[in-house]
């Protein structure tokens, strides 16, 4: 009898041959696992919008306030002149009934009642000349916002207009009558002040002839001015007239053609006053200025007149009357 075992070896052997030839199960797949980082990846920089700060920045400065609008001449609030101090000091009053001291601004008279200095050379001049265009007027009066208010004595700093639209100051200065005067610093019109001076001295008027004060107005007036300039007056009354209305000349400056001349006068106070003055060639004068007054309560009366450019040099007459009392003296042109 055959043993088994042979038998099961040679099962077992051709059961692994099959086992060999049969197709094989699919290989497992290798996976790759990614490592969890250890830290939380950083997140894409997403900075959102800054919240705007407000503004901590100084804030500029604020500008200087606008100059006020200078005033015309024109619309403008008159004040009637009450007194007349002297060339470049004038008093007025408002519509109220103030009464307030007005200093001219950019001009400077010569002294005539500062009682520490002698009367000046040409201030009777200037301050008649004054008196001539301002006396018993309306002014217009316009500050300057470059200038104080007032000056140190309080009155009131002002430039004067005429109702003729003529600026004061600057008349006075190219009429011969004042110099150019700045004050610590330029005000609006320095420049046309100074042109008008520069031509009145050029052209020799008033104060800048050399028979006046060639431009010297801190001398005395009794020094300043030539004999000729203020002959001794020759007076003579009319028939009958009473010795206490008498009319006496105080002085008579001539000047040159193109320029001014004045005269004074003392007379009855309130008296009625009329002038005549002839020519070098013997013609009566109608120039401006030569108009009827009434002499002041201390009976002083004066004119002051300007002289044609093509007057001929030579000697002039003035007569004075006064309620029909008259006085004469000559006066030199040229």
């Amino acid at each position: 009898m055959t043993s088994p075992r042979p038998l099961l070896l040679v099962a077992l052997v051709a059961l692994l041959a099959v086992a060999a030839c049969s197709p094989g199960q699919p290989a497992t797949p290798t996976v790759t696992l990614a490592v969890a980082p250890t830290t939380p990846p950083t997140a894409a920089a997403t900075t959102p919008p800054a919240t705007p700060l407000p503004a901590t920045a100084t804030p500029a400065p604020p500008a200087p306030p606008a100059l006020v609008p200078l005033p015309t001449p024109t619309g403008a609030a008159l004040y009637d002149v009450v007194d007349v101090i002297d060339g470049d000091t004038i008093k007025v009053r408002s519509a109220s009934g103030q009464v307030d001291t007005v200093r001219l601004i950019g001009i400077d008279t010569p002294e005539v009642v500062d009682p520490r200095t002698p009367v000046q050379c040409f201030g009777r001049e200037a301050s008649e000349r004054a008196k001539q265009l301002l006396s018993g007027q309306s002014v217009g009066l316009e500050q300057d916002p470059t200038q104080d208010s007032r000056d140190r004595f309080w009155r009131l700093l002002a430039y004067v207009w005429l109702e003729d639209g003529t600026l004061f100051n600057k008349q006075m200065i190219a009429d011969g009558y004042a110099h150019e005067y700045t004050y610590n610093r330029p005000y609006r019109f320095q420049t046309e002040f100074r042109t008008a001076e520069r031509q009145a001295r050029d052209a020799q008027r008033g104060l800048w002839a050399p028979d006046t004060c060639n431009g010297d107005t801190s001398q005395p007036a009794s020094s300043a001015v030539t004999p000729t300039s203020r002959p001794a007056p020759n007076v003579t009354a009319a028939a009958g007239a009473p010795a206490s209305g008498a009319v006496q000349i105080v002085w008579a400056v001539g000047g040159r053609p193109g320029g001014t001349a004045s005269v004074s006068a003392k007379a009855p106070p309130g008296a009625n006053c009329t002038i005549t003055y002839t020519t070098p060639a013997g013609t009566p004068s109608t120039a401006q200025g030569l108009v009827p007054k009434t002499a002041d309560s201390a009976g002083n009366v004066s004119w002051t007149w300007s002289i044609g450019p093509s007057t001929r040099p030579g000697t002039g007459t003035v007569a004075i009357t006064c309620n029909s009392v008259t006085a004469r003296t000559s006066i030199t042109i040229g």
